[in-house]
């Protein structure tokens, strides 16, 4: 027996293109997705056998198979072919269906941890392949920082990294499933309207430059389903975001901060008006604190 514990690190979308509606039904994607250092606690205890879930800091979310963390403990056995055995315990920060990946971030702890524990059998490729198959964020999610995402999330390229910039999230309390926005999504917005030019700004050693192609073609579906998101868009660039937008397809708004000070200020001011996190952009994804670090230092 033994414990493992790891902090699970969410994302946004600096920028989310949709190029296409794929054969498959899903769409193909363009995306600059990006850590940030809010994150959940995930501890694994080894043995003696069988899944157990619990979670704490939020009742919404399933301690069941239903849950992405016990699917992903579940393949990675499988795929190891070892009997299944482990207790795990989320601590939960990540707000449960907000475009942060919360879930996501889960299972890509669960299964660096249990590959670490069992002396790495997989390789990092191995891990993504598994990711993927559980949800499209958990291959970015295994490795984080700042990526260039194609496909639909599971082919990425590591891209110049962001500074460590000043992050305030806001989620409303109305939601909407990733379902409904792609299936209401209109084909005039497809295209590569900002991750390329994003992409071109930051390889040039100018990530502020690059703050003004952040951008999200699936707000054309949320922000008029959901007003609170653009009424937070408005009140991060009131009190002085560089950029603000909705991560995935909602309904969590960013604002993105290049002064501490201002970012402050902001977070002093707003914070008692919803469900608000103050964040930093960070560097990976998931962060082991017993033994591998998962490229977290």
């Amino acid at each position: 027996m033994g414990v493992i514990r790891a902090a699970a690190y969410g994302k946004i979308n600096l920028t989310l293109d949709v190029l296409g509606r794929r054969a498959d039904g899903y769409h193909e994607l363009a995306s600059i997705m990006q850590s940030v250092d809010l994150h959940d606690d995930v501890e694994l205890e080894l043995g003696p056998s069988g899944i157990s879930l619990e979670v704490k800091g939020d009742a919404t979310v399933p301690e069941d198979s239903r849950n992405i963390a016990w699917k992903a403990a579940l393949a990675f056995f499988a795929s190891v072919q070892k009997e299944p055995a482990v207790a795990i315990t989320l601590t939960k920060r990540i707000p449960a269906a907000a475009g942060l990946a919360g879930g996501s971030a889960d299972a890509a702890a669960v299964l660096r941890a249990l590959n670490t524990y069992f002396g790495h059998p997989l390789t990092l490729a191995q891990l993504q392949t598994i990711g993927e198959g559980l949800g499209a964020d958990v291959p970015f999610c295994l490795v984080g920082g700042t990526q260039w995402a194609q496909g639909i999330g599971e082919r990425l390229t590591p891209v110049t990294a962001m500074p460590p910039y000043a992050l305030l999230l806001a989620k409303p309390e109305m939601g909407i499933s990733t379902q409904e926005v792609y299936r209401n999504l209109n084909s005039d917005s497809f295209g590569d309207h900002f991750t390329n030019r994003f992409l071109q700004e930051l390889e040039q050693g100018q990530p502020y430059a690059a703050l003004r192609h952040v951008g999200n073609a699936l707000e054309t579906v949320t922000l008029p389903k959901v007003p609170q998101c653009q009424w937070w868009k408005d009140t991060m660039h009131r009190y002085g975001a560089a950029a603000q937008l909705m991560s995935g397809s909602g309904p969590t708004v960013f604002g993105i901060f290049t002064d501490d000070e201002r970012a402050y200020r902001a977070w002093n001011a707003i914070r008692h008006q919803g469900n608000v996190y103050m964040s930093r952009l960070h560097h990976c994804g998931v962060k082991l604190m017993d033994g591998d670090t998962g490229g977290c230092q």
